[in-house]
């Protein structure tokens, strides 16, 4: 089938249109209580190091700041000069001195600036949140030709995923294959936008959250 847009969210957006699944933030399954993934074969067969996002969840801030204040005190200019907050983070210490890091005991993930704690998940809000938007996942590859507007693809193997884990998306932290996303920035009028504080896995690592998967 032909693609119904162009570029890298073809793949996801031609399938979900077949489906008859209109595009929304949902945070619970987007077909029948599932979560659908589409991805090119060329791209990955769980076995590279692109990221898929996961789920959306805004940590418990232990800095004592507003949102606009956060963005004011950690965020720079970006190239439209705003005052923005835009980062990847992972268990490696990134330019801005931030990274993740998961407490002794297993059961909390904490947001690091400067090695101190500015904002945290317990293992039992990031259990409630997987299962909420991939108690069960379809990860739906397509094989694909041509380019930009004229890029077809032929969607021809399922994988059907349950059961995800809140500790292995821990252990998969610790190994620096989840990466939270930070996604804000000031307004002119000085009001924050946050986009959401997303959270996104490397696809070569993504079956494992899963305890059971049928292909």
């Amino acid at each position: 089938v032909k693609t119904l847009r162009p570029g890298d969210t073809g793949v996801g957006f031609t399938l979900e249109t077949l489906l008859e699944i209109p595009e929304n933030n949902s945070p619970r399954g987007d077909f029948h209580g599932m979560e659908i993934k589409a991805y090119r074969d060329s791209e990955t067969e769980f076995d590279d190091q692109d990221k898929m996002n996961l789920f959306l969840k805004e940590p418990e801030w232990l800095d004592g700041l507003t949102t606009a204040e956060r963005i004011q005190q950690y965020g720079y200019k970006d190239p439209n000069g705003r005052q923005a907050w835009y980062l990847s983070v992972t268990s490696r210490k990134n330019e801005a001195n931030l990274q993740l890091f998961v407490t002794e005991q297993g059961e909390v993930l904490e947001l690091h600036r400067n090695d101190l704690p500015i904002a945290r998940w317990s293992l039992e809000v990031l259990e409630q949140r997987l299962q909420e938007k991939h108690a069960h996942s379809v990860f739906v590859g397509a094989e694909s030709r041509g380019k930009g507007a004229d890029e077809e693809f032929w969607y021809k193997t399922v994988t059907w995923c349950q059961e995800p884990s809140a500790k292995r998306l821990l252990e998969l932290t610790t190994s620096g294959d989840i990466i939270v996303e930070l996604r804000m920035h000031l307004r002119p009028d000085g009001s924050a936008r946050n986009h959401g504080t997303a959270f996104r896995c490397r696809k070569h690592k993504l079956q494992t959250l899963f305890r059971e998967q049928t292909t």
